[in-house]
């Protein structure tokens, strides 16, 4: 970007004398996000897809899987890596199983159609899951176990990576934050829906600081010299650190067996799978599997939904710790953010907006982002 172009968009926030806020309502996202996917290529439905992840993403307050993945997106798609018109084709199929080839798609669209198969059959069969190959980066992991919590099933989702996290035992990069989800519904509160990376972290957050130029805590990462750091941007030269030691890097190693295993894919930090991630020619070809059990095969509904009200009441009802003003369920912050988002709006960085009006610039993409600057 051009020293001019920069300051005029300074201009623009710093008008006044005062940082303004850069803030996007629901359906503002919706818009500009559906109107830059189909720009690149994808079809309507399939850039509503992108456009609902991405803005539900920023609504849970998860910056790191929301507005700041376009660049990269954005880079793999014009380049080729990423194929916005994708043939989605079975490899191999049981009434309750699936192996899918997500030909390169963009990874939140064969994700969607993975769990909306795996809700299929699991209607038809009580339990189904359906691993993916070929596939991108899928975005935050609960938008698909909410997709079965919504259609009265419990949902369990997870993915590989490129190598960025140690395993217990080293400060090197061995695996990916290889994330894991899974997700229930409630019947008077909301679904219980628990959403993690096997790193401290999502990567993701690191980036989002960098992007921002903030700190970060040192317990997150090491840095290139081996030792934790505070800076975002030697975090991401550096290495992630698995969330509990042995136990976040355990169920790290199974998640990369059971995805890339299943998926036929390069393990986390195989030269093939650094170099397809690295290069935006191509797909970075990883693995995603999902798996969906219809409660209505295991007991009734209504009263299995009770049931989880009647925990989540229990749980609540014993007395906080210090400095807790109450117990929370797992997903329930995110639920309460999304609500306010849903009235309010969400808000994005100085530098992600920049970076957003160069990304249209570049792709001749015109769009009155100025419209977000309160």
């Amino acid at each position: 970007m051009s020293p001019g172009a920069y300051f005029s968009i300074r201009d623009i926030l710093l008008g006044g004398g005062f940082m303004k806020r850069i803030l996007l309502s629901e359906a503002q996202s919706r818009d500009y996000l559906s109107r830059l996917f189909q720009h690149m290529g994808s079809s309507a439905a399939q850039s509503e897809i992108v456009a609902d992840h991405l803005t539900l993403a920023e609504m849970r307050s998860l910056a790191s899987h929301g507005l700041s993945r376009i660049p990269f997106y954005t880079r793999k798609i014009r380049a080729g890596g990423y194929n916005p018109r994708p043939n989605f084709t079975v490899m191999r199929e049981t009434p309750s199983t699936v192996l899918m080839d997500a030909d390169n798609a963009i990874g939140l669209v064969s994700g969607t159609f993975a769990m909306q198969l795996c809700i299929e059959k699991a209607r038809k069969n009580g339990c189904a899951s359906v691993s993916v190959t070929h596939a991108n980066h899928i975005g935050f992991l609960a938008y698909y176990t909410m997709m079965a919590a919504k259609e009265n099933m419990i949902g369990v989702a997870m993915c590989n990576a490129g190598a960025c996290t140690a395993v217990w035992g080293t400060n090197q990069r061995v695996l990916g934050t290889d994330p894991v989800s899974v997700a229930l519904p409630a019947l008077r509160h909301p679904p219980v829906v628990f959403d993690a990376a096997t790193s401290v972290v999502a990567q993701g957050k690191v980036a989002v600081a960098a992007m921002e130029d903030k700190p970060i805590p040192g317990s997150w990462a090491f840095g290139p010299d081996g030792r934790q750091t505070t800076v975002a941007s030697e975090a991401l030269e550096g290495t992630m650190r698995p969330f509990g030691d042995y136990k976040g890097s355990g169920l790290a190693i199974m998640i990369s067996l059971i995805t890339a295993g299943l998926g036929g894919v390069a393990f986390d930090m195989e030269a093939e799978n650094l170099r397809r991630i690295r290069e935006d020619a191509l797909g970075s070809d990883l693995s995603d599997f999902f798996t969906v059990i219809d409660i209505s095969a295991f007991t009734d509904v209504s009263a299995f939904r009770g049931r989880v009200d009647s925990f989540i009441d229990l749980v609540k009802a014993f007395r906080p710790a210090p400095g807790f003003d109450e117990i929370l369920m797992p997903g329930e912050v995110e639920w309460r953010k999304a609500e306010k988002a849903r009235a309010e709006g969400f808000e994005i960085g100085e530098n992600l907006y920049q970076i957003l009006r160069e990304t249209n610039r570049e792709m001749g993409f015109e769009y009155d982002t100025g419209a977000w600057v309160q």
